[in-house]
């Protein structure tokens, strides 16, 4: 079964699902979205930083379950 088709998240597209420490990671992308500098309102052209994210969602099985992505700004 398909984990996206469960997740119903629509920006997020999971790509591999693991367990280790007592957590459930699900690593995954997000979509491509157009990014906007915030004072000018302009397309930006390259993105200007990357962030590793890791975002608590509900938990599986009673372990605590994450999100894990690249953000891109």
């Amino acid at each position: 079964m398909d984990i996206n088709k469960i997740l119903k998240i629509r920006q997020f597209k999971a790509i591999e699902l693991e367990a280790e420490n007592g957590e459930v990671l699900i690593i995954g992308e997000l979509k491509e979205t157009k990014k906007t500098c915030p004072q000018c309102d302009t397309i930006a052209i390259k993105p200007n930083q990357y962030y590793k994210k890791k975002l608590r969602t509900v938990p599986f099985n009673g372990m605590p379950t994450y999100l894990v992505f690249t953000q891109i700004s």
